[in-house]
């Protein structure tokens, strides 16, 4: 890797790419299941799974919102199964903002950029990535008002977000643009590398670079940033 591109790496809050992968191809967790093997299929580390405190729970998982541990969610292992996550009865409470790893304030506050993604699986991805800057909403239609006064309290500047290549993902991206709106926050959606309805994510760009964290990271650095703009008031 070049001087130049790890600066361009740290100038995005992005960690310095190693030239090695994070799980292997072949690994050893293929003897025993343990009810999170359909994770470690999609890339995600051991270490990620101990980090978030995942537990395997029917046929999916099961884990505790961020620094709330009674409040637990559950995402279902089959993409296409219904329901795809059960999140717990009533209103989710206002300290339930984003989601996200223990690391987070702190790699906030030293980076001063926040990696938004699409859902549970995506955020997993990016802490196995070793980007621990990163976090979700518990879902896309919940974006709390309060979040952009969070984020500039614990030092971010920059808000990179990386939709999902579906509709809810690109509508997610207007209405977090609507969100962050005269916040101060620099606003970067970015465009992941797949056709607008394939449902592309972080998770499957992982996967496509087989864990690759330096290829991972570089795509990642490298994504083009799309125009989206907040929508217009209708003239009174």
């Amino acid at each position: 890797m070049s001087h130049d591109t790890g600066k361009r790496n740290r100038a995005q809050g992005l960690p310095r790419a190693k030239s090695t992968k994070t799980h292997n191809s072949q690994p050893d967790w293929v003897v025993a299941d343990d009810g999170l093997n359909w994770l470690r299929e999609r890339g995600i580390s051991d270490a990620t799974i101990a980090a978030f405190g995942i537990v395997a729970s029917g046929n999916g998982a099961e884990f505790p919102a961020a620094n709330l541990p009674d409040l637990r969610f559950w995402k279902n292992a089959d993409s296409e199964g219904h329901p795809k996550y059960k999140a717990p009865p009533g209103q989710l409470p206002k300290a339930a903002m984003l989601y996200h790893a223990p690391e987070f304030v702190s790699e906030t506050m030293r980076t001063g950029h926040v990696w938004l993604t699409g859902g549970f699986v995506d955020e997993w991805t990016l802490y196995t990535a070793a980007i621990y800057n990163a976090a979700c909403f518990y879902t896309e239609e919940r974006m709390p008002d309060a979040v952009p006064a969070f984020l500039l309290a614990i030092g971010a500047r920059v808000v990179h977000y990386v939709p999902d290549r579906d509709a809810s993902g690109q509508r997610a991206a207007v209405k977090l643009a609507s969100v962050l709106a005269d916040s101060g926050l620099l606003y970067l959606p970015h465009e992941l590398p797949a056709p607008m309805g394939s449902k592309y994510d972080l998770n499957a760009m992982w996967q496509d670079y087989n864990g690759d964290q330096a290829a991972f990271v570089a795509a990642l650095r490298a994504l083009p940033v799309m125009d989206v703009q907040p929508p217009t008031a209708p003239p009174s």
